[in-house]
């Protein structure tokens, strides 16, 4: 398994399926790395009642699009999620961009 590819993505789901539901309705989130080794790479996760029910590497298929769209590079998306930084601060200083609807 390599960072970004269906098998990484596919681990995200089964990692978060025993999180806790919320209310929140259905979302698809379309993550894209700007530095990653292979170039700018893209993956989605789609969440259902706060959780994540589906997971795909790459771009979404011609016609289909995200809720939300998270950008940053590689370094800013590991620290964040590996607990070293605040995503907020993150997102305040500009190193992760946000558009959609959130």
């Amino acid at each position: 398994m390599s960072r970004y590819d269906e098998d990484w993505v596919g681990a995200i789901v089964e990692a978060a399926s025993d999180a806790p539901e919320t209310t929140h309705e259905a979302c698809r989130i379309l993550w894209t790395v700007t530095d990653a080794d292979a170039g700018k790479v893209a993956f989605s996760i789609e969440l259902q009642n706060g959780r994540p029910v589906a997971a795909m590497a790459g771009k979404l298929p011609r016609g289909e699009s995200a809720d939300v769209r998270v950008t940053a590079s590689e370094a800013v998306f590991l620290s964040i999620w590996s607990g070293a930084r605040s995503r907020d601060v993150a997102f305040m200083t500009g190193d992760v961009k946000v558009e959609g609807d959130y």
